[in-house]
């Protein structure tokens, strides 16, 4: 954050958004590339009028410290990659550089690092997080990574209620059934397509057709 108090384009509502990302990224292990939900990072970043997210994330991406890729695709999340200042500080080595800008990053690891209660409880949650949390899930389960895409924003569109209008107890236990069913489809229609090719051992040829 010290990189903001020294950049003029930067306000609080550019430090509070990038502060939300920042946090999605130490809660997933800073990936590469993170998968976000512009609902749920708005809500955390406390931003309600998507034009205002939409101005300054673009603003963020263009003071270098973040690379945005936008999504046309309601079923699938942006993309986002947020700039390690630490690994620029280590790999310029023959750059002078201050403690302070050597200690950027991980004095704002520390920051986020999370507690008891932010620690994802895969056991009693209704509902995920975003997207990245049930790709991982899947993962995890060695289940379909396009199940868990069509899963997440299927149940999102829906608010993450049943077909009765119920809310889901459970997502992970929701999710395995989406899956199950997911296979047993991919299975009949398999078995559609290859219905004509199946040919039976016991077929007596000598009958005339």
């Amino acid at each position: 954050m010290r990189l903001f108090s020294s950049d003029d384009t930067i306000g609080a509502t550019h430090r509070s958004l990038y502060l939300a990302l920042f946090e999605l990224w130490n809660q997933y292990h800073f990936p590469e590339l993170l998968t976000i939900n512009s609902k749920k990072v708005m809500q955390a970043a406390k931003i309600n009028s998507r034009t205002t997210y939409l101005k300054h994330i673009k603003c963020i991406e263009k003071s270098g410290y973040i690379t945005y890729s936008p999504s046309n695709d309601a079923r699938v999340g942006s993309k986002i990659k947020l700039i390690r200042f630490d690994t620029v500080v280590e790999q310029n080595l023959n750059k002078p550089s201050s403690n302070n800008e050597r200690t950027v990053v991980q004095n704002m690891g520390a920051l986020y690092k999370p507690t008891n209660k932010q620690i994802i409880n895969t056991s009693k949650q209704a509902e995920p997080e975003d997207l990245n949390e049930v790709l991982i899930y899947f993962k995890k389960q060695q289940w379909k990574q396009s199940d868990g895409e069509d899963f997440y924003w299927y149940n999102e569109n829906q608010n993450w209620k049943a077909r009765d209008g119920e809310p889901i107890n459970s997502w992970q236990h929701y999710a395995k059934k989406w899956t199950t069913k997911a296979d047993q489809k991919r299975t009949h229609e398999m078995k559609k397509r290859l219905g004509n090719l199946y040919v039976n051992p016991n077929k007596d040829y000598s009958q005339p057709l």
